[in-house]
């Protein structure tokens, strides 16, 4: 084969593929997470400290009791938005998946450990009562 004598001997220009950015989704699924999780682990602290020192256990009919339950149970819906989201950031083409990742195993994490305490719970309440 013969070259070209009139072919550039220059370098030809190398196409570097962009660069892969974080998927947006992943990191609100992973912030979501973090911040729902602490969120639950302070609410279940908080309710164990008020069952402790209530004569009796906790007064259902008591509006502090009402709230902390409702803030609990947001508490665990953003854990499942969380896991959901990170899901959705996993489908993302052409994106890094790392916080998407992060964000489903720490929001399944936090379902599972806190469902579970959840369960001992009325398991305890079930035997007592």
């Amino acid at each position: 084969m013969q070259e070209n004598p009139y072919e550039s001997t220059f370098a030809r220009p190398v196409t570097v593929p962009p660069e892969m950015r974080h998927s947006e989704v992943g990191i609100i699924s992973f912030v979501l997470s973090l911040l729902s999780g602490v969120t639950l682990f302070a609410l279940f602290a908080v309710a164990g400290y008020i069952e402790s020192q209530s004569p009796g256990g906790m007064n259902e009919k008591d509006p502090s009791t009402i709230l902390l339950g409702l803030a609990l149970i947001a508490a665990g819906a953003a854990q499942v938005l969380a896991a959901i989201l990170g899901i959705v950031g996993l489908f993302q083409s052409n994106r890094k998946k790392i916080f998407a990742v992060l964000g489903v195993i720490f929001s399944m994490l936090a379902v599972l450990l806190f469902g579970g305490l959840m369960i001992v719970g009325l398991a305890a309440q079930a035997n007592a009562g």
